[in-house]
């Protein structure tokens, strides 16, 4: 008998957060083709999500792409936030907040993008999709419309696009 999804789990490590990215974008896009808005916002969070994650452990930290993250790293980059840069998360989820950590850090240690715009391009477009999204969305019954799944369907895919730039 095949094992269950749930035992075929592997750690998160950044190389799981961007494959995982990339499957959740996909399966938003066919929810999105089905009408499924909401469905396919909450998808796209956490596409974003996990780019963000990957981005701070990879491109910031210099992760390994396999090496596993622990719920310590995560509390790790909370604290940071936090203590160095005085931005308050509401939870790990935080879109905004990764994004936020990821520019001022890359900006105190001197590792600048070469496009000066970018670092107000990846705070408009978290915005944009925290604006939309939140991890409790799952619990909810509105319907989300066709401009605002457009909406965060434009910013999941700056993130995509611009993983390995962040």
């Amino acid at each position: 008998m095949p094992r269950l999804l749930v035992a075929r789990f592997i750690e998160d490590s950044v190389s799981q957060f961007r494959a995982s990215a990339k499957i959740r974008n996909e399966d938003a896009w066919e929810l999105y083709d089905r009408g499924r808005f909401t469905a396919a916002i909450y998808l796209w969070g956490y596409a974003v999500e996990m780019i963000l994650k990957s981005a701070w452990f990879s491109n910031v930290l210099d992760y390994d792409e396999n090496r596993a993250i622990k719920i310590q790293d995560l509390d790790q980059a909370r604290n940071i936030a936090k203590n160095n840069y005085g931005i308050s998360w509401n939870n790990l989820h935080d879109i905004e907040g990764w994004a936020q950590l990821i520019v001022a850090h890359r900006i105190k240690i001197g590792c600048i993008y070469s496009d000066p715009g970018f670092y107000t391009q990846v705070g408009i477009q978290s915005q944009r999709v925290y604006l939309r999204w939140r991890e409790i969305l799952r619990y909810k019954k509105n319907r989300a419309y066709h401009f605002e799944a457009n909406i965060v369907a434009d910013s999941a895919n700056f993130f995509l696009v611009n993983t390995y730039s962040l």
